[in-house]
């Protein structure tokens, strides 16, 4: 008995889902099965994408050729012995699947389908019910790679590639290369991390099609340690890590861990770990040698010494005071404005310490309830607490010091449940820590001490002690700080 059974490329029933996905541009060999008394072909074209010039090499014979010139759905029809008593047909589907969102474009008079012998479409009209999982997500692209890259890879747009040169369906994709932390001119760039391959794998060979993030969720990454929040650089090696590069380049946070797998969230975001600490009266220091910095009640104001013998000082019409017979120059009052804002803020009495300053953070509410740990902002920010993860507000220390005396204030306590304050050093807790009880304004820790040297991270972070109702008000945080050099 004659037989009909189509085989393209060699490989029996439709394609999808049979055989190597079909590559525009490329020759698609047809065939049939044959079982004995074939006698004649006929091969039809029952529908073709809109624009195609596809045609059968010779569509008579047992296996024709064609080309598929552009992306969509070849519904294609074999009919044995038209005509005789012993007639058989197929019927398969052949098709290019569109480059960015994977799903094939369906032939004429399909809506939605999902069967062993054609795989799957979605009719173009019904198209607006479905968000195509790449243009609906303007964070993430398809790239082509320049060399073997795997999930978890930092990657930069480095130029534009051209695929299907010449044909109907050609395009341009972006190009992206490896941004490795010592390559300080990628660190100034969008860093974009690669999620998977178009065909769902997780590494690919250079010149293969691939997705990347530049902003939103990737996993599952072996990162091989870290915790839910934790910070997340690129390294030298352009990979995610919880470890900073050469350049230090900040570029998401651990969103969830699962196990040994873990998902984080990309953003590219420098955030706050570059900031630098700033105070009143000496630019980027707290204190030098020669030029004392002093929060006291009724505003800030200069220390100094005579610079020999009984001290005789004298206002000039500038309004400094000048020390008579020495070459000492100070301003009696710095900036008498904005500090006295910052002064009436402080709560710690520095009076008697020439070598100390007041530190200050700020918000105007927290949240209720909230898990995990939030932060203040240095200053005073008008903004609900922010969690810590990504880029929470930090501030560098410039020189070696202690800190000591955190009070904390709020006008209105929050209500259900204490909250508990801890000064961070480097991301670590220091013994400096104090709880807010429910309702309650004010409390402190007058006790403990904190050593710090130039260059460590500090920020205050506060955590619920239970089920929070209602957050606090103008929630405010001083702590001393005290020159050791």
């Amino acid at each position: 008995m004659p037989s009909a059974s189509i085989t393209i490329d060699a490989v029996t029933g439709s394609n999808p889902p049979n055989g190597t996905p079909l590559v525009i541009g490329a020759t698609v060999q047809l065939g049939n099965n044959n079982s004995g008394g074939e006698l004649t072909y006929l091969w039809e074209w029952l529908d073709k994408p809109e624009g195609s010039l596809a045609a059968f090499s010779n569509p008579n014979i047992v296996n024709p050729t064609f080309v598929a010139d552009v992306e969509g759905t070849y519904l294609i029809r074999l009919t044995v012995n038209l005509a005789l008593a012993s007639e058989v047909s197929d019927q398969v589907i052949a098709a290019v699947k569109q480059l960015k969102s994977q799903i094939r474009v369906p032939a004429a008079g399909e809506i939605a389908e999902e069967s062993a012998l054609r795989g799957w479409a979605r009719d173009v009209n019904r198209a607006w019910n479905t968000f195509d999982r790449v243009q609906a997500n303007p964070g993430r692209i398809v790239a082509i790679t320049d060399s073997v890259q795997a999930r978890g890879k930092v990657l930069v747009v480095d130029a534009m590639h051209t695929l299907k040169a010449g044909l109907p369906g050609e395009e341009k994709v972006p190009l992206v290369v490896t941004a490795a932390a010592n390559s300080a001119g990628y660190m100034r760039m969008p860093l974009a991390v690669m999620d998977v391959a178009v065909d769902g794998s997780t590494s690919v060979g250079a010149g293969e099609l691939i997705y990347c993030t530049f902003s939103g969720v990737i996993g599952p990454l072996a990162l091989g340690g870290g915790a839910y929040g934790d910070r997340l650089y690129v390294t030298d090696a352009g990979t995610v890590s919880i470890t900073p590069g050469t350049t230090t380049r900040r570029i998401g946070y651990i969103i969830h861990v699962d196990g040994a797998d873990y998902y984080v969230y990309v953003n590219g975001d420098p955030g706050h770990y570059e900031g630098t600490l700033k105070l009143y009266g000496n630019g980027d220091e707290v204190v030098n040698e020669n030029y004392h910095l002093m929060l006291g009640a009724t505003g800030v104001y200069s220390v100094f010494t005579s610079p020999g013998g009984a001290p005789a000082w004298e206002f000039e019409s500038t309004g400094n005071l000048t020390a008579l017979g020495g070459t000492a120059t100070i301003n009696n009052i710095v900036d008498p404005t904005t500090p006295l804002q910052v002064a009436n803020k402080a709560y710690v009495d520095m009076h008697t310490d020439t070598k100390a300053a007041v530190l200050y953070w700020g918000n105007d509410s927290t949240p209720a309830p909230f898990v995990g740990d939030t932060c203040l902002d240095p200053g005073f920010a008008p903004r609900v607490t922010p969690l810590i993860g990504g880029s929470h507000p930090q501030i560098v220390v410039p020189a070696d010091g202690v800190l000591s005396h955190l009070y904390i204030r709020a006008q209105t306590g929050q209500t259900g449940a204490g909250v508990g304050f801890t000064v961070m050093v480097n991301g670590a807790p220091s013994t400096i820590t104090c709880n807010l009880a429910a309702t309650g304004t004010a409390t402190n820790d007058t006790t403990h001490t904190a050593p710090v040297v130039a260059g460590d991270v500090l920020d205050i972070r506060l955590k619920a002690l239970g089920v929070i109702a209602t957050g606090a008000v103008d929630l405010t945080a001083s702590l001393r700080f005290r020159h050791t050099q």
